[in-house]
């Protein structure tokens, strides 16, 4: 069996498959636009640019494609491919999130407790983790714990936080 050979075709291969990905992403295709997106993102055959990334997933997610939504706002917060304007990322999020996307909803949850794109608003973001941790989200369910124990846009209740804290570990 000639390895080098079979490389070259599994390289060829992959060309022609990103080939035909681009060819959908540029007709409008949002899952091809979402998956380019990653592709770039990671740096999965392709040369890594969180530009690009960040330009295909601002395509899928404008035509309301969660996930790209939930990435293009984790690169808003991080300042991955543009700048870092957590209003930006709170507007992804939130499109997400509204979807029932888990982990936008609890991204979503963190930006209301922490101030960032929105003014601080800890029952905001109680509603957000509830949502997520109904969803079987264990980070949101740890936090919703701690808004429970500490009292936090809730009335402090530790049989609440208890139970919350428990199902994040389970």
């Amino acid at each position: 069996m000639n390895t080098k050979f079979n490389l070259e075709v599994s390289e060829q291969i992959q060309k022609i498959d990103i080939n035909i990905l681009e060819l959908c992403a540029k007709k409008g295709q949002s899952d091809a636009q979402f998956s380019l997106g990653m592709m770039y993102h990671k740096g999965e055959h392709v040369k890594q640019d969180y530009k690009l990334a960040t330009k295909w997933y601002k395509s899928s997610a404008r035509k309301g494609n969660e996930r790209a939504q939930a990435t293009l706002a984790f690169m808003y917060q991080k300042g991955y491919g543009v700048p870092k304007v957590y209003k930006n990322a709170v507007k992804w999020y939130k499109l997400a999130a509204e979807q029932g996307n888990a982990k936008s909803q609890f991204n979503l949850g963190l930006m209301y407790s922490k101030g960032h794109g929105v003014k601080k608003n800890n029952k905001m973001a109680v509603k957000w983790y509830i949502l997520s941790a109904e969803q079987g989200f264990e980070d949101a369910q740890f936090y919703l714990g701690n808004m429970y124990r500490k009292g936090l846009g809730v009335d402090k209740d530790n049989e609440i936080a208890t139970k919350w804290y428990t199902l994040s570990t389970v």
